[in-house]
């Protein structure tokens, strides 16, 4: 059974507004609590943005300036390195079209997940070589742990700028230019560095009245931020708040394709769209073939390559879904916890997807989960963790049994030679069984207030957007509403898996299961998506307590509020 923490229990202690105390309350469960915290939260401004805020060193940031300003003038072959998923993906799209907008001899480059693996390769580099002859190479969204590669660059001719967001190693390798925050998303720093370089070129002006416009390539940041998981807080807020406004106005012809073919309202884009719908389909070409055609189809001005690269980008999509949900299935029949991590390696499973099962893994059983994909000599690795255990940090620990090793402390990756997996496993269990990591594994459901029904109105639900977008870091609010009567159940959906409640609001009402006789002040709808095994606990005689978030619903061309069950207990 989940746990229930109530985060805040001082109801009716102001003198404001309930609907102004509620959100009041709401801030201050997220860490907001002055008056100009709540003023910038709720007023995000692009303007609020610098160098310093961001974390970015000056002395790095002004080398890659100087050199890529040497390359203009010397028209050297650039190439932008980048990695195959969104962040990847939309960051190098950015910078390309800034480079090629400046005038820039530049190519794109996205390496093949199988052949060349993540990051930086020799391979990678020697087919940059030949194909571009390149001198200068832009990483995007990798390069932070790439000492020996870039090393090998340099024997090679070829200088190497790191533009990368990801944690450094505890041995910093040698990185001559390097363009590094952990703060935002690549595709956010791509975005930032690209107004630093046309303020350094003094072309800003030009590149407004061509194909690259700062404010405009928002729409990608968005994007970026939310499929990578980034908690939309303090900077990222603000990105993501000024990036889906763009979005919903976007002139990108790949994106208005992708949104179009999935069946998404453009002017109603959002969070759940980004990080559900479209992400997922620009992921799914890198993990099953190859990625540059992603890239393509966000650089495109034809409408007809645009929907020739969608429906193959969605193709690919069901193609993945299909293999993930069947490698799910193999992987859950493997798992044996005694130490707090999941530890799985199997020779099917495909490389493209193992992160995929990792998250499965960790969503249902809430503990981190390592998941191989088992090669002949060499394996590659995804893991993904919870709230409180850096998976990146303890897997680096042992990084003198792997290749190499990089990540995030909530989603990581690496190489290890196989026939060291075992004694990996071993080191690892034995670490999280001395560290007693098993302890921090119990799964709570963070709650904002108790709330009675009588105070959801539409003037509550209008300021609760203000605290909008939600996702990663900036949860929806969730609410309590305790002994509550239930007026009518049904099962829908096409498994009849989904529970849809009528509850009764007033206490001076009569339950009753019959929805046809629907008092609209007096009843308010509920739905529990996966929830429908609950209603078997339901009778005339038992009240229930929920937890919840406040939702819209449109049916016959009316709009009503409705409650998003998070979860459902009998009172007691």
């Amino acid at each position: 059974m989940n746990k229930w923490k109530i985060l805040d229990e001082s109801r009716g202690k102001s003198n404001i507004s309930k609907e102004d105390e509620i959100i009041s309350i709401i801030l201050k469960n997220r860490g907001i609590k002055t008056k100009k915290q709540i003023k910038e939260f709720l007023h995000p401004d692009l303007s609020q943005i610098n160098r310093k805020i961001l974390g970015i060193k000056t002395t790095g940031l002004l080398k890659a300036l100087k050199r890529i300003d040497s390359a203009l003038k010397n028209s050297e072959s650039i190439v932008v390195y980048t990695d195959y998923d969104v962040d990847g993906l939309s960051s190098g799209a950015l910078l390309w079209e800034c480079l090629y907008g400046l005038g820039a001899k530049v190519m794109p480059y996205v390496p093949n997940r199988i052949d060349e693996g993540y990051g930086l390769s020799e391979k990678g580099i020697l087919e940059v070589k030949k194909k571009y002859n390149a001198s200068l190479i832009i990483t995007v969204d990798h390069g932070i742990s790439a000492g020996s590669k870039i090393a090998f660059a340099k024997s090679r001719g070829i200088d190497i700028i790191v533009i990368d967001h990801h944690v450094k190693p505890d041995k910093s390798p040698q990185i001559n230019i390097l363009v590094h925050t952990t703060m935002i998303c690549a595709t956010a720093l791509v975005w930032y560095f690209c107004e630093e370089l046309t303020s350094y070129l003094k072309k800003s002006e030009d590149l407004q009245h061509g194909k690259f416009s700062q404010k405009e390539n928002l729409d990608l940041v968005a994007l970026a931020t939310v499929c990578d998981l980034i908690p939309l807080t303090g900077v990222n807020r603000i990105f993501v708040k000024a990036g889906l406004e763009q979005l919903r106005k976007t002139k990108r012809v790949g994106l208005n394709t992708l949104i179009k073919h999935a069946g998404i309202i453009k002017e109603d884009i959002d969070v759940y769209d980004l990080g559900h719908i479209i992400g997922p389909r620009i992921n799914a070409i890198g993990r099953l073939t190859h990625a540059i055609d992603a890239l393509r189809l966000l650089c495109t001005n034809d409408k007809i390559r645009a929907m020739s690269l969608s429906e193959k980008l969605y193709d690919l999509n069901k193609k993945r879904q299909i293999m993930t949900e069947e490698a799910v299935i193999l992987a859950k029949g493997m798992v044996i916890n005694k130490t707090g991590l999941i530890f799985i390696s199997h020779e099917s499973f495909q490389t493209g997807i193992i992160g995929l099962i990792a998250g499965r893994l960790t969503q249902d059983a809430n503990l981190p989960s390592i998941v191989i994909a088992k090669g002949e000599k060499i394996s590659k690795a995804s893991a993904r963790s919870i709230k409180g255990i850096d998976i990146v940090a303890i897997i680096r620990k042992f990084e003198d049994i792997l290749i190499d090793v990089g990540g995030h402390p909530q989603a990581a990756g690496f190489t290890v030679e196989t026939s060291k997996i075992g004694l990996l496993e071993s080191r690892l269990t034995d670490f999280f069984q001395k560290n007693n990591l098993k302890k921090k594994q119990d799964k709570n459901i963070y709650i904002d207030m108790v709330l009675n029904l009588t105070e959801i109105t539409g003037d509550l639900y209008a300021k609760l957007l203000l605290l909008e977008p939600f996702g990663v870091g900036n949860t929806e609010p969730v609410f309590l509403s305790k002994n509550i009567m239930i007026a009518g159940f049904s099962l829908v959906g096409r498994e009849r898996n989904h529970l849809k409640m009528k509850l009764k609001i007033s206490e001076n009402i009569t339950a009753n299961n019959n929805f046809s006789h629907d008092l609209e002040h007096d009843f308010i709808e509920a739905i529990g998506f996966k929830m429908g095994e609950i209603s078997s606990q339901f009778n005339p005689d038992r009240k229930i307590d929920i937890l919840y978030s406040l939702d819209e619903n449109t049916w016959n061309s009316k709009t009503r509020l409705q409650l998003r069950l998070k979860d459902v207990r009998i009172s007691t």
